[in-house]
């Protein structure tokens, strides 16, 4: 009888025993877990914000400065152009050789390849043909310098495309247009009245 009881104790013993050395090992595990839950929680907020840091800084990296040399003087021999009558050439900015030369008929090419507007002034670089009105053939063509047309508040500044017709719009959009089509093989007109430009246009041929 007191064996049996003995060895009832004894398995009670190692019973308690393991049930406490389980619950130890189980501690450390939770406390593992918790822990590298609060790691991952906080190594996701980082990433975040590592992530919208970058994608301002692309946003700021991709914004396009503004042409200054757009609205500048340009420097050179300048040809102050004040006759009555409408001058002509093709925005063509890779052409600069070309400008002058006679094309396969024999026709000398009037081609502008630099171009800036600024206050009160309207300038193109290259040759410029000359007419009495728009609907006349050119009379002449003119030398290759810096061509000044004063421009006032009453300048007119018309995008006229192939199909959709006239369009007066305001001188700073003009001014970025100029731009957009410096090598685009578009015709600018300036029509000149008392010494100023009172229209200028970009047609499509």
């Amino acid at each position: 009888m007191k064996k049996r009881i003995i060895s009832t104790l004894f398995c009670l013993c190692i019973g308690v025993c393991t049930m406490g050395c389980s619950l130890l090992d189980d501690e450390p595990v939770t406390e593992v877990v918790t822990e590298d839950y609060d790691f991952d929680a906080n190594s996701n907020e980082t990433t975040g914000s590592s992530e919208t840091a970058e994608e301002e800084s692309v946003s700021v990296a991709t914004e396009a400065p503004e042409d200054e040399s757009a609205s500048t003087a340009p420097t050179g021999d300048i040809t102050e152009e004040t006759d009555d009558g409408v001058f002509d050439a093709v925005l063509q900015a890779n052409e600069k050789d070309n400008a002058g030369l006679a094309d396969e008929n024999g026709v000398l090419r009037c081609i502008v390849y630099n171009t800036s507007l600024t206050e009160d002034t309207l300038y193109l670089e290259g040759v410029c043909g000359y007419r009495n009105v728009i609907q006349q053939d050119r009379l002449s063509v003119l030398d290759d310098t810096i061509h000044a047309f004063k421009i006032d508040s009453n300048t007119v500044f018309d995008m006229m495309g192939s199909s959709e017709g006239s369009d007066s719009i305001p001188v700073d959009v003009f001014r970025k247009n100029l731009v957009s089509c410096a090598n685009s093989g578009m015709q600018i007109f300036v029509t000149v009245a008392d010494g100023v430009a009172t229209k200028v246009e970009i047609r499509a041929e």
